[in-house]
């Protein structure tokens, strides 16, 4: 009996380790991703248009002194266009205007790795690079938000961490379906570092030390 339990289990670990390496798994959890990144632009998108149209008043997402999206939106970290980028002078655009713009592309992208059509080596390259770029962006707008405005925003961290659950299921994609210009030992390591869930153990890893930052920044601060 304890045998026939056992091989049960085996069975069922082996199908859903299978089941995390196929194309309609990932896809699937790359829109899902996407679609809560772009869930928290659009939200970003709306609170920015009420902002201007009711300066001063609080916003929904306005918690307290510390989770507080008025805060963020109002700093020139939230305007990287004209604001923090010389070459745009006068040009003011939210940030969150362009996150709509280009989660809506990787949803798009999603569906495609999800399907059976096989988009082109250079196209996954290029959108990998993409959401490479926005992981990082991410990352400075939480420096600048933990560090420097000293205030943090839900829908932000919302998009952060969406962002980084994003790039590391699109990267799990295109190793496994080798899109990426990799030579063939760099690819064999990191075919295997896939394979055996090791990328999950480091995004695992990503997310406590970012939420460990936050509170020890914070600290009883985020419940006041």
């Amino acid at each position: 009996m304890c045998y026939n339990v056992q091989v049960s289990f085996k069975s069922i670990n082996e199908a859903v380790q299978g089941l995390r390496h196929t194309r309609q798994y990932l896809g699937g959890l790359f829109v899902l991703f996407s679609s809560c990144a772009l869930l928290s632009s659009f939200m970003l998108s709306v609170d920015a248009l009420y902002e201007a149209r009711h300066p001063g008043e609080k916003l929904v997402c306005d918690i307290n002194a510390t989770l507080s999206c008025s805060t963020v939106a109002a700093s020139n970290q939230a305007e990287i266009l004209g604001k923090i980028i010389p070459f745009f002078g006068g040009l003011t655009v939210p940030n969150a205007f362009l996150g709509m713009i280009f989660e809506s592309v990787f949803i798009t992208i999603g569906v495609l790795m999800a399907s059976s059509v096989k988009p082109p080596g250079w196209f996954m390259t290029a959108s990998q690079v993409s959401n490479f770029v926005a992981l990082l962006f991410s990352y400075w707008l939480f420096y600048q938000s933990s560090f420097v405005i000293g205030a943090l925003c839900p829908w932000c961290m919302l998009l952060m961490f969406s962002t980084i659950f994003q790039f590391f299921t699109q990267l799990h994609f295109n190793i496994l379906d080798k899109k990426l210009p990799l030579n063939p030992r760099v690819q064999d390591w990191a075919t295997h570092f896939i394979s055996a869930g090791f990328e999950l153990m480091f995004v695992v890893l990503i997310v406590l030390i970012l939420v460990a930052i936050v509170i020890l920044k914070y600290q009883w601060r985020l419940f006041a």
